[in-house]
Order: structure tokens, then sequence, then C-alpha cells
């Protein structure tokens, strides 16, 4: 039994160095969009002011130089903004694909971490108590003492629209005990 113990200790530790993980890597690529928003929107900002004062004409290039420079300057401020624009969608398609994958990930961990729970010390009901149903609640714990329904969630999920209704009726007292009875004589709930 130790052994036994022992083998889901390992792995609840696997799945919570992978679970530390995948935050770590959600926490840095979700800063690293920040920063990459600042940056565009700086740059963005900047390029389009230079472009609508040199539109404008508030900017008096005519001294300082010919006018197909002008032209140009305005021209490359343009296609530098496109550039800058094209950077910014690919950024974000990149962490939208990433952000998926760390969702497809964390439902993963989170369905080896519902078989795995009840069997650790710290869970906090007998195993032998524990009954999986999964859909739409993970585990129902029959104590000697209580009835209590489980949901597991891991990284940053919440419960979903039917977990909640659950959760309200629970909360006000809409959970009823019935006997449904079959026989000769028909069916009958009592």
């Amino acid at each position: 039994m130790e052994y036994v113990n022992i083998t889901y200790l390992i792995v609840a530790i696997i799945l919570f160095l992978g679970i530390c993980e995948l935050i770590r890597q959600n926490l840095q690529m979700r800063e690293n969009i920040k920063n990459s928003d600042i940056k565009f929107d700086a740059k963005k900002k900047i390029l389009s002011s230079e472009i609508q004062l040199l539109k404008d004409n508030q900017i008096d290039v005519t001294n300082m130089v010919p006018k197909d420079v002008y032209n140009t300057t305005v021209d490359e401020l343009e296609f530098n903004l496109n550039i800058a624009k094209d950077r910014y969608l690919d950024i974000q398609e990149r962490y939208n694909k990433m952000s998926g994958q760390m969702k497809s990930k964390e439902v993963k961990l989170g369905l080896v971490a519902e078989q795995i729970l009840p069997f650790l010390d710290s869970f906090p009901y007998n195993s032998k108590n524990i009954v999986g149903i999964y859909k739409p609640i993970d585990l129902i714990a029959f104590e000697e003492d209580k009835v209590v329904f489980i949901e597991i969630k891991s990284g940053g999920s919440k419960l979903g629209t039917k977990q909640r209704h659950i959760k309200k009726l629970i909360d006000d007292k809409q959970v009823f005990f019935e006997t449904h009875r079959i026989n000769e004589k028909g069916y009958e709930v009592s």
C-alpha cells in the first residue's frame, strides 16, 4: 500500500511541476505580448503623428528636402506603419495559438488530476468513499456525516454554467433523495 501512495505522490509532484511550468510560461507569454503591445502602440503613435504632420504640411520641409524625398518619406512612414501592424498581428496570432495550446495542456492535466487527487494523502476525504461521475461534477464523497460534491479544477479554470447552477441548487437546499422502484406493480417514486 505504501508503494501505491509513493507512486501517487510522485505523479502528483510531476503534475504540480507541470502546472507550475505552464503557469510560468503563460505569465511570460502575457508579459511579452504586453511589452510588444506597448512598443507597438508607441511606435504607431509616433509614425501616425509624423505622417499626419507631413500630410498637413505642418513640418516645413520645403527648404530641407526636395519634393520627391518628401513624398518618399511619407510613403516610407506609411510602409513602416504597415510593417509594424503586420508584426503586431503576427505576434497576436502566435499568442492565440500558444494560448490554445496552453489551454489544451491544462485540460489534459486537469483530467489526470481528477483521477489522481482522491488518492493523495492530503485529500480530505477517504478515497474508498469517492465515486467519480466526471460530468457534470467530477466526484461525490459519501462520508459518514455528509455527502460532498467535488469539482476539480486546474490552472485558472472556473466552474462551467451547469456546475454553477448545481452549486446554486445545493446552496439553496434544493437537493433531494428519492427512491425509484420498479416491480410487478409498475414504477413508483417514494
